[in-house]
């Protein structure tokens, strides 16, 4: 029948058609309507269909269906897709096929990360969870309220999962969601080892997707802190923002950008709770989408150390490029926010009251770097930097640089300009003359991003005989080169390569772009080079 002219499955078209179809009777009690259970004999009516929702619940036997179709399959005994072409002879609109057997899937996952939220959840709270409990209160200084609002929980085995849903229908799906991980021997085991502590990651409707670990002991110098779910269908990091749907729902016109788990857990708890982190020292494209279907204000609180002025400055610039109003908390503690709220408690307020403009902040952040004072060379050398830091912003921009960077060397905008513009133009020429090998030298990352996650894409390099085109890039694929042919594992680990820092954070973000299992994207990549 064409679903133009079929009936909408509304709350009194679906009562009617379990009715002629079933015998079942609705009665209304309150919000909802009840009828006798088909699914067992009872003298009161306790079967509850909540029109709101379409769903159906027996209070008798515990049975529960999420919408008709599964109802109707059940009494038929019959498979979820032919129950919906049933009712759609019938004469009812019921929507694709395709698009109801994702929608189930899509239901089915969430459930199943709900339900092992929970299991994590509850180790917390048992004998084999207190090392963790502990950590979080003497060492985090977190109270209860805390830890259930973010969920926080512990794995108490590297089995737990596979021992609870080896056997049942489930095992698929966190082998997928990659809560399970299939090993060298064929075994299966949990992607979480013991006596971590497990963090819940959500989406934008508060639903969660994934789960982050946290080691709680003393780290070796070769291990790190965080250890995230790899990507999978419906979770990629560099697409999430921590707390992103408490944020979203905030009153305030203005939030805290943050950069790791605790700073947030800690600022909440503290009452400041439009606050939300980037889980890490760059922004992705998909975040800037997130930011900016905020429409709030980002207010950036970072490290006050060195390297946390850098990536503030950093991230601002990724802000304004994107039009996304700023501030910056410009405080000179070594301190994380997390750290200030446990260690300089009466001082947080205080803190966060050192708001400053984002372009200024870069300015003064540069003029001491450069020590500019009376020296002219180390003005012009400061002048080069801003110059080349904004050379694509807009002309309004530019200006106001020129008068801010005038009254801060006390050189008139004039002499300021000979040097900016100028600089712009040479900063212009050179990166368009250096474009073909740059973009060749970031693809070539991409490929051994790929390599350090996935080792067939390794083999495939190997296969094509491809030369890497710069130095460094050569180098890190050496040391790719040298674990996969001296170590027996299927996947590199970048804690295990003997890669500089740098090139670990580099190719980490990389990393949290992309789907390291798709052979096809890789594929892809390495035909353009």
């Amino acid at each position: 029948m064409d679903q133009g002219n079929s009936l909408p499955l509304s709350t009194e078209n679906i009562i009617q058609l379990l009715k002629s179809e079933f015998g079942l009777t609705f009665n209304k009690k309150g919000q909802d309507y009840f009828a006798f259970c088909p699914f067992h004999q009872e003298k009161s009516s306790s079967f509850a269909f909540e029109p709101e929702k379409k769903i159906f619940k027996c209070f008798g036997c515990d049975l529960g269906f999420g919408n008709v179709f599964k109802l109707w399959a059940q009494i038929k005994k019959v498979p979820l897709v032919k129950a919906r072409q049933e009712i759609k002879q019938l004469g009812y609109q019921v929507g694709s096929e395709e698009s109801l057997l994702k929608w189930e899937e899509g239901k089915q996952e969430k459930n199943l990360l709900s339900l092992v939220a929970k299991i994590y959840q509850h180790n917390l709270y048992s004998l084999t969870g207190k090392k963790v409990y502990t950590y979080l209160k003497q060492r985090r200084q977190l109270n209860y309220s805390a830890i259930q609002q973010f969920g926080l929980g512990c794995s108490i085995s590297h089995q737990q999962l596979t021992n609870l849903f080896l056997s049942s229908e489930e095992a698929k799906q966190l082998l997928l969601v990659n809560l399970l991980k299939i090993k060298e021997n064929n075994k299966i085991s949990d992607f979480f080892v013991e006596n971590q502590l497990i963090i819940p990651l959500q989406n934008e409707e508060g639903e969660i997707i994934a789960f982050a670990a946290r080691q709680t002991e003393d780290l070796q110098w070769n291990s790190s802190k965080y250890n995230l779910l790899p990507n999978y269908e419906n979770y990629q990091k560099s697409k999430l923002l921590y707390n992103y749907f408490r944020v979203k729902q905030a009153s305030e016109d203005f939030c805290y950008l943050v950069e790791g788990f605790f700073d947030v857990i800690s600022l909440v708890q503290k009452g400041i709770d439009n606050c939300l982190a980037s889980l890490g020292t760059m922004i992705s494209k998909q975040q800037i989408g997130l930011l900016k279907k905020l429409k709030k204000k980002i207010i950036l609180f970072l490290d006050g150390d060195s390297a946390g002025k850098q990536a503030t400055i950093k991230i601002a610039l990724v802000l304004l490029a994107h039009d996304i109003e700023c501030e910056v908390i410009n405080h000179s503690l070594s301190l994380d926010p997390d750290e200030i709220c446990r260690q300089k408690k009466k001082e947080l307020v205080q803190i966060l009251q050192k708001k400053e403009d984002p372009y200024l902040f870069i300015l003064q952040h540069f003029s001491q770097a450069w020590e500019i004072r009376e020296n002219p060379q180390s003005i012009s050398n400061f002048i080069r930097k801003i110059a080349s830091l904004f050379k694509n912003f807009p002309v309004k921009v530019q200006e106001f640089l020129v008068e801010k960077i005038s009254l801060l060397t006390n050189w008139s905008q004039t002499e300021v300009k000979e040097v900016y513009f100028v600089t712009q133009e040479k900063v212009i020429t050179e990166t368009s003359r250096d474009l073909t090998e740059t973009n060749l030298g970031e693809k070539e990352k991409y490929l051994l991003a790929y390599c350090c996650q996935n080792r067939r894409c390794w083999l495939t390099i190997q296969k094509t005989n491809y030369v890497f085109s710069q130095p460094e890039n050569r180098y890190l694929y050496q040391c790719l080169h040298n674990y996969y042919t001296t170590e027996p594992y299927l996947e590199a680990k970048l804690d295990k390569l003997t890669f500089s820092n740098s090139n670990k954070v580099e190719l980490q973000e990389i990393i949290n772009e992309i789907d390291p299992n798709s052979m096809t994207d890789f594929l892809k990549l390495l035909q353009e080079k």
